[in-house]
């Protein structure tokens, strides 16, 4: 059993063709962990990934995931205090918002939090960026 490169971890997906080469090696008779170690995955995956195989066959280990990953909404309760904080200081601006939350409310949110929710609800617009300034203007 050759040693291949690592690849499948960090929660990565591993690609269909990988998945198969694992599944060979180990409906070949290979023990499992050795599979494993060789392969850089997991005994689980192993398991898994014969099992789907069984099941049905190569086209069962494609990846299930199409397109991007969706987007967490935010949680309601930070949602709330972002919204009733900009509209009670309308001047505020994300970073002061996300100051307050993190100081007073205990809170944690990032600017780009705050801006996504504030932009969603319509209390601010993205703003676009101003051209770079000549050089000798």
């Amino acid at each position: 059993m050759a040693n291949r490169k690592r690849q499948g971890r960090g929660g990565r997906e591993a690609a269909a063709e990988y998945k198969l080469l694992v599944v060979q090696e180990r409906m070949k008779g290979s023990p499992l962990d050795e599979v494993a170690r060789a392969f850089g995955v997991s005994g689980a995956a192993v398991q898994k990934w014969t099992a789907a195989f069984r099941k049905g066959g190569p086209s069962a280990l494609a990846s299930k995931r199409s397109g991007p990953r969706p987007k967490h909404a935010a949680n309601p309760v930070i949602r709330d205090h972002v919204v009733a904080l900009k509209r009670e200081h309308e001047p505020w601006g994300t970073r002061r918002i996300r100051d307050v939350l993190a100081r007073f409310e205990a809170l944690g949110v990032s600017e780009q939090q705050v801006q996504q929710i504030l932009h969603a609800e319509g209390l601010i617009e993205t703003p676009t960026r101003a051209p770079a300034p000549h050089a000798g203007s």
